[in-house]
């Protein structure tokens, strides 16, 4: 018969040798999970694009006050008139309508970020370009104005990109802020499930 071999005492797994993990580190949730980095890089990019989207209502609200925007309302609040058929009061209209609208522009915000490391302030640009476009075609038929305004005041094209220059341009500058400050950033070594497991 041939002698059976031992496990050595000091090979892996045994008592004097370097130790096997089969599961998930202490504290993790099991899954691989977003990094740190990009955890903290999302958040700001949402903030980011946030604040650019309050800049760009800002912006249209002075045009409307000054009677120089072309339609009689704000194209989220004639989207809202245009799909819901019943009256709701117009406190909750404004609250939905800039609900809506800064919700989106924290989404843009946030794939901007994902999308381009770093981020060039010509990037929010072309990122605002992009959304005037997607206006253009798809959300103003929403409003029952057609596409590119064909059914309202054809200098409202002017005047939406305008705007989402304005946003595109905010969020460009305020991202690029982000990559010159990313040394603060948490570091990117684990899963954010991890973070003070040892």
């Amino acid at each position: 018969m041939g002698s059976a071999t031992m496990p050595n005492p000091r090979g892996p797994g045994g008592p004097g040798g370097p130790r096997i993990r089969l599961g998930p580190k202490p504290g993790s949730s099991g899954s691989p999970g977003l990094s740190a980095a990009t955890a903290h890089r999302m958040a700001r990019g949402f903030h980011a694009g946030v604040t650019a989207a309050l800049v760009m209502a800002g912006v249209t609200y002075a045009l409307l006050a000054a009677g120089l925007w072309p339609a009689g309302e704000l194209v989220p609040h004639a989207v809202l008139d245009h799909l819901i058929p019943i009256a709701i009061p117009a406190w909750l209209a404004s609250a939905m309508a800039i609900s809506v609208h800064l919700l989106y522009g924290g989404f843009w915000g946030t794939i901007l970020v994902l999308a381009r490391d770093p981020v060039r302030w010509f990037d929010g640009l072309a990122t605002g370009a992009i959304l005037w476009l997607v206006q253009q075609l798809a959300v103003l038929p929403l409003a029952g104005w057609g596409i590119f305004a064909q059914k309202a005041d054809a200098r409202l094209i002017v005047f939406a990109l305008l705007t989402h220059l304005a946003y595109g341009l905010v969020l460009g500058l305020l991202a690029r802020r982000l990559d010159d400050g990313a040394q603060g950033a948490p570091e990117a070594g684990g899963p954010v499930g991890e973070a003070g497991a040892t």
